[in-house]
């Protein structure tokens, strides 16, 4: 089979693929496959170019966006992995591989799949040390952090990969294995790119997950981009003669070597490669899943796991048919159909159907996002009509069912936020998307009718607030009981010693009864220095001394106007009142708390106490 293989791609399409005609027209030799080492920049639109990280200098479009829209087309079949300078958000959908265009397939975070009697594997992004051990924590839409983070490379694709036993003929990485420059030309590197040396000496120049990959599987092609440079090696694996091919190319330029056209396997005859699920794959993502791990926390994982023949069998049974359902849908708004405002969560459907086959957990769906898959799409509409029909009859309004199921309807997605925070709206995917609702168990939305209306509290005020029902008692030492009730108006009840009884309420009208046993007293005027006691309750303690008797007033006595006896005499009586007015004090304080009880004890009586008030509760 007559294979071309790309370095950095950088969203170069027409002139890859301009490329690759010209060859043929020269050697007369079709080319059947196209291997694109990472860096493809796959993005739909100007809301993907954002989440690629790459120095404002260099950011362009490229010439994705018109093979994903259907104006272009794929002239070669192209297998694509990812780099680290990536559309992010559209690469995240295709987490377990899948069509990014017609005839340009990704093979995920990692994959194997089977095409023409190759078994082609790869995986994407780049080592770093600090996140290789961490769950897959970022999540549409990405906050700056995770556009850089979610392209590093994690344990768990690396543990997955080398659970891989049966042989391998290519393996594609972005990043190169560290080490494989020990088997190449080493002083021809170095002068390509002098600050490779330093790197080189340290033994830093790669990735070292790559590494145990390409001792572990030991494939015969090790095909890579990342470096910018052309490099070839052969990597001896043992004494017997096996060893794995490295090559690595330049990014697509003028005057750089960024693609090689290579003859590996049998010659297909006239018929095009057909792209397939690689059993061993299958079962190996089917006994991982398990790990997969959304926090943002180092996770320990096995080095590998050993899937048996049995365990294979098992899971191509129920998975059914191996050949790649041709079956990509465009899911956003492409370039110069795009608004500038409009930003997307978006999830794929052929993610949800590649997971229920294989009975696994569909990681890549967004908060608040649900997929719908097309073929699926007219029994949804007829569940629909015969639910709404339902609704109809009952008395509820016709909801359009375009407002959920309408692909070519205008779209109105979340305003982009950082990580953390919370927003329900989602574009619709295609045809498909709609609220977040698992296919397994859909309920369908549909009309409930009118909401039922409250009724109102009878003669509230409508104006004021409303508030928590709070009730409020209040008793001073004149006997007064007040309570209030703030809910739908205020009840006030008042009791004072005069036998006086008023009683206010604002609900529905104020209304006042008087009960008087006896006339009432003169007011008195109120003394804000005073303490809280009933002027009247005082009447026979003259001012001066009531001060003396709670110490707020100091009196001196003059020791030469009057003699030892009448000093005594004075001190005694200002003693006596003093103990009067305590034990006043105290039981009218004890009172207080009986009645709250609503106990109705008997209490000793003194002449500050003319009779007992009853709390009201109005």
């Amino acid at each position: 089979m007559r294979i071309a293989v790309q370095g950095c791609s950088h969203g170069e399409l027409d002139k890859i693929y301009e490329t690759i005609l010209e060859s043929e027209k020269e050697t007369g030799k079709k080319v059947d496959l196209l291997l694109c080492c990472g860096d493809f920049q796959a993005c739909r639109n100007e809301y993907d170019l954002k989440f690629v990280k790459i120095p404002k200098k260099f950011e362009a479009m490229g010439d994705f966006w018109r093979y994903y829209s259907g104006a272009a087309t794929a002239p070669v079949l192209t297998i694509v992995i990812g780099g680290n300078h990536e559309a992010s958000n559209h690469m995240w959908e295709l987490y377990y591989g899948g069509w990014l265009a017609p005839n340009i397939y990704f093979l995920g975070s990692a994959g194997f799949v089977n095409v023409g009697g190759l078994r082609i594997g790869g995986i994407s992004g780049i080592y770093k040390k600090f996140d290789y051990h961490k769950g897959h924590h970022e999540v549409p839409p990405l906050s700056s952090d995770d556009v850089v983070s979610i392209f590093h490379t994690r344990s768990l694709e690396v543990m997955r990969c080398k659970s891989i036993r049966q042989p391998v003929d290519i393996f594609m990485s972005h990043d190169w294995p560290i080490g494989v420059y020990d088997f190449g030309d080493r002083p021809s590197l170095i002068r390509a790119k002098p600050f490779f040396e330093d790197e080189i000496k340290n033994n830093d120049l790669g990735s070292p997950s790559n590494s145990e990959i390409l001792e572990i599987i030991q494939p015969a092609y090790w095909f890579s981009g990342h470096l910018h440079v052309k490099f070839s090696a052969i990597i001896p694996h043992d004494d017997f003669g096996k060893a794995t091919r490295f090559l690595a190319l330049d990014k697509c330029l003028p005057r750089r070597k960024f693609l090689q056209i290579l003859d590996i396997g049998q010659e297909l005859q006239g018929a095009p490669p057909v792209l397939e699920y690689d059993p061993e794959w299958l079962a190996v993502l089917a006994d991982t899943a398990k790990y997969y791990s959304p926090l943002n926390f180092d996770q320990r994982l096995p080095a590998w796991l050993e899937v048996t023949e049995e365990r294979i069998e098992e899971v191509v049974t129920g998975f059914g048919p191996l050949q790649i359902p041709e079956n990509f849908t465009v899911t956003v708004p492409v370039y110069k159909q795009y608004a500038s405002e409009d930003k997307f969560i978006t999830a794929n459907p052929q993610s949800e159907i590649f997971c229920r086959k294989l009975g696994i957990n569909n990681e890549t769906i967004p908060e608040n996002c649900t997929v719908v898959i097309p073929e699926e799409k007219d029994k949804l509409e007829i569940k629909l009509e015969e639910e709404e029909a339902e609704e109809i009859e009952k008395g509820g309004s016709d909801i359009p069912r375009e407002e959920f199921l309408n692909p070519n309807q205008d779209f109105k997605a979340p305003e982009y936020r950082e990580r953390g925070a919370s927003d329900n709206r989602i574009a619709p995917n295609g045809a498909s998307i709609v609220r977040r609702r698992l296919m397994d168990s859909l309920p369908l939305p549909v009309n409930s009718g009118p909401k039922p209306v409250k009724p109102l509290l009878p003669r509230r005020n409508l104006m004021a607030p409303l508030v928590k029902e709070e009730i409020k008692t209040e008793r001073n030492l004149s006997g007064e009981v007040k309570t209030e009730r703030n809910l739908s108006g205020e009840v006030k009840t008042e009791r004072n010693l005069s036998g006086e009884v008023k009683t206010e309420r604002n609900l529905s009208g104020e209304s006042t009864e008087k009960m008087d046993t006896k006339e009432d007293p003169p007011e008195e005027e109120y003394d804000p220095s005073a303490p809280d006691i009933a002027p009247s309750a005082l009447a026979a303690v003259s001012h001066d001394t009531m001060n003396v008797a709670l110490g707020f007033v100091d009196e001196e006595f003059d020791v030469d106007a009057e003699t030892d006896d009448a000093l005594v005499a004075k001190f005694m009586s200002l003693k006596k009142r003093r103990d009067l007015l305590s034990e006043s004090l105290v039981v009218n304080t004890s009172v207080l708390g009986e009645e709250e009880e609503g106990g109705r004890r008997e209490k000793k009586k003194s002449r500050f106490d003319d009779d007992e008030s009853d709390s009201d509760d109005g």
